[in-house]
């Protein structure tokens, strides 16, 4: 069984920084998907509401082991993702990972987890550089 998700988004960002994540990534299905801006903006805040790691997995995030996984759990308590890799006939989609949780040089030996692991394990506390909207030429 998953956990409820523990966080919010405005939690991580701060209110600010929640609502300009909401408008770039509005301005991205705007832009790609060549959406209206009423279907784009409800479309960014479902996507940013989920709290999905399938959806919201970027690098440079710091993600958390939720506190029921501390006793049986093998895999770190905390992770910075390096990389978001995409599926392929060898795996599925994964991250590969620095662990935060050992003392000793972090970045040297980089983890994968499976997305669907961190979905289901972690929670999202740091986001340094989330999506911000391009300035118009």
């Amino acid at each position: 069984m998953t956990p409820a998700r523990s966080w919010r988004i405005d939690t991580v960002l701060g209110p600010e920084g929640a609502a300009e994540a909401v408008r770039a990534l509005a301005a991205t299905y705007q832009r790609r998907d060549r959406l209206g801006e009423a279907a784009a903006f409800r479309l960014a805040c479902e996507t940013i509401g989920s709290g999905s790691a399938w959806l919201l997995a970027r690098r440079g995030q710091v993600w958390q082991l939720h506190g029921t996984f501390f006793a049986c759990a093998e895999m770190p308590r905390r992770i910075r993702i390096r990389a978001v890799l995409a599926a392929c006939a060898a795996h599925p989609m994964r991250v590969e990972f620095a662990d935060l949780s050992r003392r000793r040089r972090p970045w040297r030996k980089p983890g994968h987890l499976r997305v669907d692991d961190l979905d289901a394990c972690y929670a999202l506390t740091a986001w340094p550089h989330p999506p911000t909207r391009k300035a118009a030429t």
